[in-house]
């Protein structure tokens, strides 16, 4: 009796944080805008989120992230739809910043056939634009243009949630000036 009675408080409690979740950071285009001070590590639903997310505990001045489960209209992420985000500019970062694409069902990474789980300023063969700009792609079935391809994230078959994290982030993150862009459907 006692077993089921903490199987049931522990379902109840993953409901409640993942109801929470999306209400515990500032929403900007549809990016829950995750800045973390050292005191907010002492919150119990910014944590248990973070926690569920796999966000680490850094102060924002050595990583931030952007966690997104919506596109820019505001419908939920799938890998049946085509999206584009196009970063100008990218993340303004001393250190670098990356964008990961993880299943909504099992919190893990999508497996896909170019073993490619993120992109970022780091990724070889990614195509900038002349003025710095990136444009990434995110649908489940490759692209057939060979600029599309080069920046592709390979999505799954159903819903997906993506997380930008900046490591050593510059002012305009800290500060407000820079926020992720809207996740745009084709």
């Amino acid at each position: 009796q006692a077993r089921r009675g903490l199987e049931r408080a522990t379902a109840d409690a993953h409901k409640m944080i993942a109801d929470r979740m999306p209400r515990v950071v500032p929403i900007a285009n549809n990016w829950q805008i995750v800045r973390l001070d050292k005191r907010m590590s002492g919150e119990p639903m910014v944590a248990a989120s973070g926690a569920m997310l796999g966000l680490l505990w850094n102060p924002k001045e050595v990583s931030t992230y952007d966690v997104a489960f919506k596109d820019g209209s505001g419908a939920q992420l799938d890998g049946r739809n085509r999206y584009v985000i196009r970063f100008a500019p990218p993340p303004p970062v001393n250190g670098f910043w990356s964008l990961t694409m993880y299943s909504a069902q099992n919190q893990l990474f999508v497996p896909n056939k170019l073993d490619r789980y993120a992109v970022g300023d780091r990724t070889p063969g990614m195509v900038v634009g002349k003025d710095g700009s990136m444009e990434i792609f995110l649908q489940a079935d490759e692209p057939t243009d060979p600029r599309e391809r080069a920046n592709w994230l390979p999505a799954p078959e159903g819903p997906f949630y993506l997380l930008i994290r900046h490591y050593s982030p510059k002012a305009p993150i800290l500060n407000g000036d820079w926020l992720p862009p809207p996740i745009a459907k084709r």
